[in-house]
């Protein structure tokens, strides 16, 4: 059974409104609004679904980079998105320091090697203020992508 992000219903879907609202209470202890986000490897459609549990007074703009998002922008409930295509690893286009606020879902462990995990975790740091970083536990009984019990341990023969 594939686990399906956009069923506002589903076990995933409840398990990253989870993540938001934690996300929204850390935004709130460190005092940050209006903020100028970077999503790296997001999608336009998690925001549509979660910026309302997050609530919009946290953001001002939101920019996705993602290898296959393309050129374009929008506003949804009064904050700004914009996607951008690029590779995590390598962002020359983002200035240092150029966002406030990086978040990250379940991203990391679909960027290639080591190395180029270690690339975009550079990267991050150099182009953002603050973090959120989320990275499923690979010892968690359930399989991140399906909801299938201990799949994250199955041996790829």
């Amino acid at each position: 059974m594939k686990s399906d992000p956009n069923a506002s219903g589903s076990l995933s879907s409840g398990f990253r409104r989870r993540r938001i609202l934690i996300l929204k209470s850390l935004l709130e202890k460190a005092n940050l609004r209006r903020v100028n986000c970077v999503d790296l490897g997001g999608t336009a459609s998690f925001w549509k679904a979660n910026i309302s549990y997050i609530g919009t007074e946290f953001y001002r703009e939101i920019t996705i980079v993602n290898l296959k998002a393309p050129k374009k922008s929008e506003k949804i409930h009064y904050v700004f998105f914009k996607t951008i295509p690029g590779d995590t690893t390598s962002l020359d286009q983002i200035k240092d320091k150029q966002f406030d606020f990086y978040f990250s879902n379940s991203v990391t462990e679909h960027v290639g090697n080591l190395k180029d995990q270690k690339s975009m975790a550079d990267e991050v740091k150099r182009i953002s203020k603050h973090r959120f970083v989320q990275k499923p536990n690979l010892y968690f009984p359930i399989g991140q992508l399906f909801i299938y019990l201990f799949f994250n341990f199955t041996l790829d023969l």
